[in-house]
């Protein structure tokens, strides 16, 4: 017969914690129920059709590039050299590259 010392008693949980699991356990279930009817109760996005003026973007802020503007040109910046530049002045000792 084993003796009641050597098994693990789970009366002995004091009313502290007790009031911890329960209100936690309450909580996460009124966030998980809230959440869920949030959700479910939200207005989808109503479909809009081509050339409608749709809310929130406006072309009143829209800019023409004037005519006689420079094309941007891109440059090598290498200086025409064929290895990569490092920013390590070192040696390197990685074998796997």
């Amino acid at each position: 017969m084993t003796s009641d010392r050597s098994m693990p008693s789970y009366r002995f949980i004091t009313r502290r914690k007790q009031l911890i699991v329960k209100h936690t356990v309450l909580g996460l279930t009124l966030l998980s129920v809230s959440s869920g009817a949030w959700f479910y109760l939200r207005p989808g996005a109503r479909p809009s059709a081509p050339g409608e003026p749709v809310e929130g973007i406006t072309s009143e802020l829209a800019r023409a590039i004037p005519a006689g503007y420079p094309r941007v040109q891109f440059i090598d910046a290498t200086g025409g050299r064929r290895d990569p530049v490092s920013a390590f002045p070192g040696q390197k000792n990685n074998t796997a590259s």
